[in-house]
């Protein structure tokens, strides 16, 4: 059942990264900050993941995506965010794609 939902969910999102023209929004919570790329996962409350390691979360098939994008400075774990992408993403897990901006909104 695991294996279905990640099948699902990927191919979901790819839909929406891929068969749009235009800006694509999402919003997440961030769980790792690097330079130019932020890891977020999608629908879920973080305080349900929080204690939770990133191989863990992986290992349960979340929702997680890696942003590209070039101002990480500010951002931090746990950060409730925004995105726009700009339609692109890879085929991997965690899925990764660019951002046009990424705001903070709690």
């Amino acid at each position: 059942m695991a294996k279905i939902t990640k099948i699902l969910i990927f191919v979901l999102l790819s839909t929406v990264f891929l068969g749009c023209k235009g800006s694509v929004q999402l919003e997440g919570y961030i769980l790792l900050v690097e330079q130019n790329e932020v890891l977020v996962i999608h629908n879920v409350e973080y305080s349900s993941i929080e204690s939770k390691s990133i191989d863990e979360l992986m290992s349960e098939n979340r929702d997680l995506v890696y942003y590209y994008y070039d101002d990480t400075e500010g951002f931090k774990k746990g950060d409730k965010v925004k995105i726009w992408t700009d339609g692109n993403a890879q085929t991997s897990y965690p899925s990764k794609a660019g951002a046009t901006k990424i705001t903070i909104i709690e």
